[in-house]
């Protein structure tokens, strides 16, 4: 149930809004990265609008996560405000609960405020007229804004969800007629049934055009780089774009949706096997009702309604332990949805009443498992040669098990694999201090050299980097060009990463200026000393690199002079392989302050950062801040995916159980008087055992053979996805069958025990 409320509502993102067929986001592909970007420059959204007629309306959004808001003595930080236009509320379904956005177009300096929000800031939702004040982290002057209306509260399968709603008419006045700032995400409303791809092709040749008109320059027009994302997309299918949206995970999705299906058809199946198992205890009984007058009606009613019963009760059971589930699964991954919202009932109804439905049937398949029909009177069975019946169940629930087990093998082992590597740049004691600002970067660059705890510095770019972003670098002697990441440097930086130089010489620092001028050097600059990597000696085709120039675009063209081949780092995530690297001082973009501190004092540091940035009166501010490498936030998705196969590969190691429980209780059932015979005849304890549990090894063994080259194939699929992946041994599977082998077992014996160790009198008397 659990699975089924999460999954549905997932797949239900964003379908609340009336319009959400229709509704359309603007994306741009980056030319250096394997990125888009969701943010448009200014003037694009009239540009569209004006010469396409299938764009109905069109609306800009901001969304800024960073704001200080201070309601009289209190103050929060981190603040999520949103700038919006007047067609935001015509496109989407957002309602208010009290007052009338038009005043927040109408009227300057006004903000809508939803009522979670509301009743943070003033316990109470009756907030009209009331004041609030923002401002952005790093800038003094500060906004104050009345509050006009309440947003209802809208589902949190949205994902737009806007806190504190502003207008965006000051912004957009301000950049009208700018094609180089961007920032507002653009959504397109095109209602009419007109082919989107062959519409994102002709809003790409009009947009790219008329940029480069305005650029005045004469760079070829790729209408493929503009695409239309529809609103129901966005959460699931938006890993490789850059915003600050919710972002689902489609693949973990359908696994889910998987692994729930296998679970209640196995749960279905022992259901059925633990009553048939049961019901042949009962046969007397029933016996005894037919001889008293009870038709075939009566057993096949008996069946139906206490299967129907027991799924009652089971579905109210599991309302009361969803709470639980919910707990279990937000430990162990990212997702923290509050289920039972009123969007819920629905999705319930659905679900309970298709329990209702499985009830029936396999209250259905209970009555024709225990009966067979002889001309028109149906006779209760006799069970004679029927092991035959389930001799399916059994492998197929360890056929999913052992799936299931190596599935998390091979996960777990990819996450150590990648957890253990040699990166070849320090992670451990490397962090990064983001500074929005040269002087007090200055400053700061003063106080490393006080502090007991750093043992080098550097000003540069962080190393790791989520995406690779590449820019054409040209040896001039060869005009050869690749593709490479540019990292901004300083004579310090390699030693600060601990980065390991293989040839030549470290760049020259001594012209190197203080970080507030270092756009001065910039401009001035001629040809600045750069290192390379292996991997760009090897795509240059170079045999000796050093002194070559070589001609970089980064924001501008710039020459460099090789200097030194330092050894290739894996600073982006093991999906992508090593890319050429460039490394130097004077690329464009505000460096940071790259510090190395002394082993285990991390925490030291973060707290003498901190106190800087107090004495600087800047502790919140949004740009001011540490920022160093966490393995579970790269590799975030394959934890979540490795906990959750745990905790699968348990719930489904606990039915597998009761599923084997119901069939040793089926056969042991069946051959009762053959085993109360085999004692009287001789026969020891250890013989019966072996003949009860023979057909279980065997069970196990078809379901490995099964299981192994579907597994295979499965997680070798999956490992694809990294450039760097461990290796699927044999072992893994062997240890998977193993344990499966091991736990049927244990599983099985202590009802073969209960069998071959009774008193034969007790099965061979007459009944």
């Amino acid at each position: 149930m659990f699975i089924f409320l999460f999954v549905v509502k997932e797949f239900n993102s964003d379908t609340f809004h009336s319009k959400h067929k229709n509704i359309y986001r603007v994306l741009i592909s980056r030319v250096n990265a394997p990125t888009k970007m969701s943010s448009t420059s200014f003037p694009m959204g009239d540009l569209l609008k004006n010469n396409y007629s299938e764009i109905e309306r069109y609306t800009q959004y901001i969304e800024g996560a960073y704001y200080l808001v201070h309601i009289e003595e209190n103050h929060f930080k981190n603040q999520k405000v949103s700038f919006v236009d007047s067609s935001f509320f015509q496109i989407f379904d957002f309602k208010l609960k009290s007052g009338d956005y038009h005043q927040l177009f109408s009227n300057p300096n006004t903000a809508l405020i939803d009522s979670e929000t509301a009743k943070r800031y003033f316990n109470t939702t009756n907030v009209l007229g009331r004041n609030i004040e923002i401002e952005v982290p790093g800038i003094e002057e500060k906004q104050l804004l009345t509050i006009v209306g309440v947003l209802k509260n809208y589902p949190e399968e949205s994902t737009l969800q806007p806190k504190i709603v502003t207008d965006i008419g000051v912004i957009k006045r301000k950049y009208a007629d700018d094609y180089f700032t961007s920032s507002p995400q653009l959504f397109l409303y095109i209602p009419g049934k007109r082919n989107i791809t062959e519409l994102s092709k002709e809003l790409a040749a009009t947009y790219f055009s008329k940029e480069n008109e305005f650029r005045t320059r004469k760079a070829p027009v790729d209408v493929n780089r503009l695409s239309l994302q529809k609103l129901s997309s966005i959460y699931l299918h938006s890993t490789d774009v850059e915003d600050n949206l919710p972002k689902g995970d489609f693949k973990l999705l359908w696994i889910l949706t998987g692994i729930s299906i296998l679970l209640l058809v196995i749960i279905f199946a022992n259901y059925i096997i633990l009553n048939i198992g049961l019901g042949i205890k009962n046969q007397k009984q029933n016996q005894i009702n037919q001889i008293l007058g009870a038709n075939s009606g009566w057993l096949r009613k008996k069946y139906i309604s206490e299967s129907v019963f027991y799924v009652i009760i089971v579905f109210f059971l599991a309302l009361f332990l969803i709470p639980l589930a919910q707990k279990i699964v937000a430990y162990s991954s990212e997702y923290h949805y509050s289920l039972f919202s009123k969007s819920d009932l629905n999705i319930l109804g659905i679900f309970f009443f298709g329990l209702i439905l499985l009830g029936v049937f396999s209250g259905w398949i209970q009555y024709i498992g225990l009966t067979y029909r002889k001309k028109a009177q149906p006779e209760l069975i006799k069970f004679k040669n029927q092991q035959a019946l389930f001799k399916y169940l059994a492998p197929s629930q360890l056929f999913v098990f052992i799936v299931l087990l190596t599935a998390l093998f091979v996960c777990y082992r990819q996450v150590q694999f990648i957890h253990d590597q040699d990166l070849g740049f320090d992670t451990e004691n490397t962090i990064t201090v983001n500074i929005n600002n040269g002087h007090d970067s200055d400053l700061f660059v003063e106080e490393c050299r006080k502090l007991a705890c750093v043992e080098n510095f550097s000003v540069g770019h962080t190393l790791f980097q989520p995406t690779p972003y590449l820019n054409d670098v040209t040896i001039d002697e060869t005009l050869n060009t690749v593709g490479s990441q540019t990292v901004f440097g300083d004579q310090n930086y390699i030693e600060t990463y601990d980065i390991e130089l293989l040839a030549g010489t470290n760049i020259n620092g001594d012209d190197f200026p203080l970080i507030a001028d270092y756009y001065n050097y910039s401009r001035k600059r001629g040809i600045i000393e750069i290192l390379v990597n292996e991997e760009f000696v090897r795509k240059s085709g170079l045999k000796d690199p050093l002194g070559e120039i070589v001609t970089i675009e980064h924001n501008g063209t710039c020459k460099g002079r090789i200097t030194g081949i330092v050894k290739d780092v894996k600073n982006l995530p093991f999906y992508e392989s090593v890319t050429p690297m460039v490394i130097g001082f004077g690329f464009s973009h505000s460096p940071s302050v790259i510090v190395r501190v002394k082993k285990g004092q991390i925490e030291d540091f973060r707290i003498e950062v901190n106190r800087f940035l107090k004495r600087l009166g800047k502790e919140s501010y949004f740009g001011y801040g540490t920022l160093s490498y966490n393995f579970e936030n790269w590799y975030e998705k394959e934890t979540t995916l490795k906990n959750l196969l745990m905790l699968f590969s348990v719930v489904t190691l606990v039915i597998l159980v009761l599923g084997l429980v119901g069939v040793s209780l089926f056969i042991t059932q069946i051959k009762t008087k053959e085993i109360g015979i085999r004692k009287v005849n001789g026969a020891k304890v250890s013989e019966i055992l072996s003949m009860l549990n023979k057909d279980f090894i065997k069970w196990v063994a078809i379901a490995f053979v099964i299981a192994t080259p579907v597994a295979y194939y499965a997680m070798n699929k999956w490992l694809e996805n990294f450039a760097y992946k461990t290796n699927l041994s044999w072992w893994i599977f062997a240890l998977a069958g193993v344990l499966a082998l091991g736990i049927a077992l244990l599983t099985v014996s202590w009802q073969s025990w209960r069998a071959a160790t009774r008193n034969p009198v007790e099965a061979l008397r007459y009944e």
